[in-house]
This record gives structure tokens, sequence and C-alpha cells, in this order.
């Protein structure tokens, strides 16, 4: 009957050491500032797509843009987009492609397209393309009515 007290003190150490155990870090000299956790599931099928600064409340943020795949739709096609708040993970604007519009990042490279262009047609990102110095979606997008056409939209949360 000696051996329960000795199990019960080696499973108390062994509590008191994972608790004490600290997060895996990415290297044995840097610091983690903060982490977005992507997603809840691994059903969720959110990807990230880009990462950029814009102006919250006057301030420069830090964002990530996430899009959405269906599984049963083909690849680079996306059925949502979202824009998520750096540290905070609070989703500051949402696409919701519906019916059959959805955003189309399967552009190919235009002969003779020049690098900015050719990353507009691959995939949605951040550009500032107003010059206001807050990042900016830019996507392609296939509307029903309208066809493939570039959108940019500006995160005014």
């Amino acid at each position: 009957m000696r051996l329960l007290p000795v199990l019960i003190v080696v499973g108390l150490i062994a509590i008191a050491l994972g608790a004490s155990a600290r997060r895996a870090r990415s290297s044995p000299f840097g610091h983690d500032i903060w982490t977005v956790r992507l997603d809840a599931t691994s059903s969720d099928h959110w990807i990230l797509l880009d990462a950029g600064r814009i102006r919250l409340d006057g301030q420069p943020t830090f964002a990530f843009l996430l899009a959405h795949h269906d599984e049963d739709e083909p690849a680079l096609h996306y059925d949502e987009m979202k824009v998520v708040a750096g540290a905070v993970g609070r989703t500051l604007w949402a696409y919701d492609g519906s019916g059959s519009d959805y955003v189309d990042a399967s552009g190919v490279r235009p002969e003779g397209a020049s690098d900015e262009a050719a990353g507009v047609c691959s995939a949605p990102r951040f550009r500032d393309v107003d010059g206001d110095g807050s990042d900016d979606v830019v996507f392609v997008e296939h509307d029903f009515v309208f066809g493939r056409q570039l959108r940019a939209v500006r995160i005014e949360p």
C-alpha cells in the first residue's frame, strides 16, 4: 500500500511541471509578441492570403487577409474573405460571395504585365491603392452579372 502515496507524489510533480512548462517559441533568441489563431478547427478551410497595415482609429494596425475555400469548388476560388485586426483578432471587414459570385484568384500573368499586375491577378492582397497610408484589399471577383472585375476596398470599421 506504500505505492499509492508514491504515485500521488509523482503525479503532483508531473502536474506541477506541466503547469510551469512554457510555450514553444520560434527561436531560443526570439520573443513572441502576440499570436492570432487563424482557424478554430481543421475543417474551417480559412487560409492566410496576405498581411498588411491599415489605419484603425487613426493608428496603424497590423491586419490579416483571410479567405475561405469551399472544398467542393475549384482551387483558388474563395466564397468568403475577411480582414482580421492583429492582436485583437476582431473581424473588420467581410466579403460573402452569394449565388455564383466568388473571389477569383486563378488568374494567370498576362503577357508583358508588370510584377504588380501579375500579383493582383494571382491572389487577393493588401495594397495602398489610394495613397492614404492604409492598405486596401485588392481582388478579382467573378460576378454573375458583371463578369470578372477588379475591386479595391478601403477598410473602414
